[in-house]
């Protein structure tokens, strides 16, 4: 008996394989994990992520309209440092003089 699997994918099913990857379902069981432990509760825990998100959301809003670049969140990071080492030379060139 030669039962085997033929070993082609088109571009439909590659690009599906691609999308169910990106998206995976851990989200679905994290969700039901914490609805067995808190039981009803769990709808206030959902209720304060969401309300953290739309700060972090609101937070890069605001960045985004202040420093219009592009590679936003990598920039954004590197600005503290940035401020940081020109303050830290601005010092030492004061106190040198």
């Amino acid at each position: 008996m030669n039962n085997h699997l033929q070993r082609r994918m088109g571009a439909f099913a590659l690009t599906m394989v691609g999308i169910g990857s990106m998206i995976g379902s851990g989200w679905l069981f994290g969700a039901w994990r914490a609805a067995q432990i808190a039981g009803p509760a769990a709808i206030f825990s959902w209720l304060i992520g969401m309300t953290v998100i739309l700060f972090i959301a609101l937070s890069y809003c605001e960045l985004g309209s202040m420093f219009p670049e592009a590679g936003g969140m990598v920039k954004y990071a590197l600005l503290p440092w940035i401020v940081y080492r020109f303050s830290r030379r601005l010092v030492q060139l004061t106190y040198s003089v």
